[in-house]
Parts: structure tokens; C-alpha cells; sequence
């Protein structure tokens, strides 16, 4: 339900649910993400702001839809990379160890840098945004 805004008399629009938001920003994230540092905040950006007001939902959410579209991505790397190294390690390749090691580490750092980039944008959508806080 819209609520009005006293400061202005405009109605405040609801906000989206968070993984209706997140999706939306997924969405985003998977055509634009790819961009460097602009593409996960600007893929953060709607999910935030459809999320409301509240700016640790809209960071939350905009991280959140950055790790959805980055998850099967990782998977894919980790699956055709790490199998190939797994099946070194059976067949006695002590370097394959390592290899998985870096393989995971990647892994890991590329996931941080699309869920915190996208935070950021989801922070910078809930400040612009015109819908109501969702905590309300």
C-alpha cells in the first residue's frame, strides 16, 4: 500500500520484496556485470532502489542479486577447471593440489568483489529510490 509522503505530499510506492528485488538485479548483473567495477554497481543500482528506503536492505539485496548472477558462473569455472585438476590429483599429480588451491581462492575473490560492488550499488539505489522502507 502507498503511503504519503508528509515532507512533499507525494505517495510513497511500496517496495519490492527482497527476491523479487534480487532477481531484478541478477537480471542486471548478468547483462552488465561483466563491465569493470561500474558493471556490478550499476547492476546493484535497481535492486536497491526497488527494495525502498532502507539502505542495509538495499545493500543487502543488491549484493544478493550480484551473487545469484555470479554463482552459476563460479560453478561452471569450478567444475571444468576443478575436475580436470581432481582428476590429476587421483592419478598422482601433487601440483594439481596447489592448482585447486588457486582455482578456489579465485573463486572466492571474484564472488567477493561482484557481492560487494553490488552492496555498494544496492546502497546507492535504496538513497535514490522513491518507494517506502520495507521495515515500515
Amino acid at each position: 500500500m502507498a503511503t504519503p509522503d508528509a515532507a512533499n505530499d507525494r505517495v510513497e510506492k511500496e517496495p519490492a520484496g527482497r527476491y523479487v528485488s534480487a532477481a531484478v538485479g541478477a537480471l542486471a548483473a548478468f547483462l552488465i556485470g561483466w563491465i569493470p567495477l561500474i558493471g556490478p554497481i550499476l547492476s546493484g543500482i535497481p535492486a536497491g532502489y526497488l527494495r525502498g528506503k532502507n539502505t542495509k536492505e538495499g545493500a543487502l539485496t543488491g549484493g544478493l542479486g550480484n551473487f545469484i548472477a555470479a554463482f552459476p558462473l563460479m560453478a561452471f569455472f569450478l567444475f571444468v577447471f576443478g575436475l580436470g585438476t581432481i582428476v590429476g590429483i587421483a592419478e598422482g599429480d601433487v601440483d594439481g593440489v596447489i592448482g585447486l588451491l588457486f582455482l578456489g581462492l579465485l573463486v572466492f575473490l571474484s564472488v567477493a568483489y561482484f557481492v560487494a560492488f553490488g552492496a555498494l550499488g544496492g546502497l546507492i539505489g535504496s538513497g535514490i529510490s522513491d518507494r517506502g522502507d520495507p521495515n515500515s
